[in-house]
């Protein structure tokens, strides 16, 4: 499958398991990756299978969650790094369109994730001709599956 958008977010260690899984009622976590503070790469669903991390936009995206509370501090440059990276590998084994666009998970739902420090900070420096802020699409009651 080839997708158009890459979404970032972030998720505080300790509340990912309960609400992902319990809450949501999933059977596993809904990104396709998550990158912890060290950079280390994990692999959620992989880049074959949609997500469940944002409504209206699991059957276009790639959701990457960064591991840690963005609001008013920034991921380590490790983890930045490894999003860069992870954004690059997945255009070139063409599994994110080279015209893809990045967004915030603000950008598509009323959230303030990906954190405010992250989101004003690093994502417009880093991702450049790619980064887009739309306005949030209001949740509408779709399924997060």
């Amino acid at each position: 499958m080839l997708w158009g958008q890459f979404i970032i977010r972030h998720v505080i260690v300790k509340e990912t398991t309960n609400w992902i899984v319990f809450f949501a009622g999933f059977d596993d976590i809904g990104y396709q990756y998550v990158i912890g503070g060290d950079g280390t790469v994990f692999e959620g669903r992989g880049s074959k299978y949609g997500g469940s991390h944002s409504p209206g936009y699991n059957t276009k995206s790639i959701g990457v969650c960064l591991l840690g509370n963005f609001m008013t501090t920034l991921p380590s440059s490790n983890a930045v790094s490894s999003l860069k990276k992870l954004h690059t590998c997945l255009q070139h084994q063409g599994m994110l369109s080279a015209n893809n666009s990045v967004f915030g998970h603000k950008d598509v739902r009323p959230t303030s994730c990906p954190g405010k420090e992250f989101y004003d900070r690093i994502l417009t420096e880093d991702f450049g001709s790619f980064w887009h802020r739309i306005e949030p699409v209001m949740w509408t009651g779709q399924s997060y599956r």
